[in-house]
């Protein structure tokens, strides 16, 4: 409908009642704008991702928009303390909690892909941990043709920045891809340490030789527990209880 599509609804979903006795039908524009959302309050992951991410830009926050080619999204915010981009789940309630879809939800990913108004970039070495447990082959595109299309995505957005502006943000892009590399050899040393006589784990041990803890991760919370299962989100876990579900009808 026209109203739909002035308010950002890019297409519309029609449930019906598996009642016979209602058999009604309902529509359930996919808005892509927040202050329909925000009147409608109604959406999945996207559209919660999208409201609060309006939310936190509206109060100061630098914010990214992370795409899941799994049929996910999320939020991440910037921690000028910490220096370093942070996983916020609105939906999930979880925060620095990356891990969660993969080691989690048991969840199989591809692409990650974070965008913010200051360019692209692909996160998907902080959600996906180990690739051979938990990675689905990246087949979409040669590697080199991503990693130029999110150079040229970045460079769009910034060029119009001032030079000290730019310079900062390279810093940042290079403080956060040690980040990422950190994640890939710390999951190689993780199944290294698998493979020593004494069944020591190195990988989960920092620089001092101390332990780390690694925290444990909890089955998907949104969403009915047969509709978890049916997307094998539910991480093993059927003893679970159902949350209201925030997903449409």
């Amino acid at each position: 409908m026209p109203d739909e599509a002035a308010r950002g609804a890019a297409k519309v979903e029609s449930y019906r009642c598996s009642n016979t006795d209602c058999n009604a039908l309902e529509r359930f524009p996919r808005y892509g704008d927040v202050w329909a959302l925000l009147q409608s309050r109604r959406g999945r992951s996207g559209e919660w991702a999208n409201c609060f991410s309006m939310l936190c830009r509206a109060v100061g926050g630098r914010v990214r928009w992370v795409w899941n080619a799994e049929d996910y999204v999320w939020t991440e915010v910037y921690s000028e303390q910490q220096r370093r981009w942070i996983h916020v789940d609105a939906c999930e309630e979880a925060w620095d909690n990356p891990r969660l879809y993969s080691e989690g939800w048991g969840k199989n990913m591809s692409y990650c892909i974070a965008f913010s108004i200051d360019g692209a970039t692909d996160v998907t070495r902080r959600y996906v941990r180990n690739a051979a447990s938990h990675g689905i082959e990246r087949n979409r595109c040669p590697e080199e043709v991503l990693m130029f299309i999110t150079n040229e995505i970045k460079r769009m957005r910034r060029e119009s920045m001032l030079k000290d502006e730019r310079k900062r943000l390279l810093i940042e892009d290079e403080r956060e891809e040690r980040e990422l590399r950190g994640f890939v050899v710390h999951a190689l040393a993780a199944e290294i340490g698998k493979m020593l006589p004494t069944g020591r784990n190195e990988g989960d041990r920092n620089g001092g030789g101390e332990e780390i803890k690694v925290p444990e991760q909890a089955a998907r919370r949104s969403g009915a527990q047969a509709w978890r299962e049916a997307r094998g989100e539910n991480g093993g876990d059927d003893t679970g209880r159902d949350r209201p579900s925030r997903e449409g009808h």
